[in-house]
């Protein structure tokens, strides 16, 4: 656990996490299928720092607001956030991802494409809440320390 909760720290640990896992989506897109767009490669590339900052600042949730007896811990966050924004990726992008899994067989139901989207959502969501967690502290002292200083 980190020393002294902060939010600063969150937001710096989720959107470095975030930007090097976009950057690896937009260096290596072009070799899984050569006719993906430039700006789509731009967009996986901030999609993820976003998620990042995303689960940041809802690390400072560790109750459910409407119902405080109902406790989040981080990787109940973090999953949501994961599933919920690769959803909506994949909601936006769903005519972009066909073309793209096509070129191999084995995936070609929309039932992997979907699916396969919300799993890889909820890994890397999971692991950018662990070290967020990890080094940045959870709830709502991590603001109130930022506020401090």
């Amino acid at each position: 656990m980190a020393q002294q909760a902060s939010l600063t720290k969150r937001f710096i640990i989720g959107k470095s996490i975030g930007l090097a896992i976009g950057l690896v989506g937009f260096v290596f897109l072009p070799y899984f299928y050569e006719d993906v767009a430039l700006h789509f490669r731009f967009g996986v590339l901030f999609w993820y720092s976003t998620m990042g900052a995303f689960i940041a600042m809802f690390g400072v949730l560790t109750v459910h607001p409407m119902f405080p007896q109902f406790p989040m811990p981080w990787w109940f966050r973090a999953s949501i956030l994961g599933l919920w924004l690769n959803g909506l990726l994949l909601l936006f992008c769903y005519d972009i991802f066909v073309p793209m899994l096509a070129a191999y067989p084995e995936m070609q139901s929309a039932t992997f494409i979907i699916f396969g989207g919300l799993l890889e959502g909820l890994i890397i969501a999971l692991f950018i809440g662990y070290f967020e967690n990890l080094y940045g502290g959870e709830g709502i002292e991590a603001l109130q320390n930022d506020l401090k200083k």
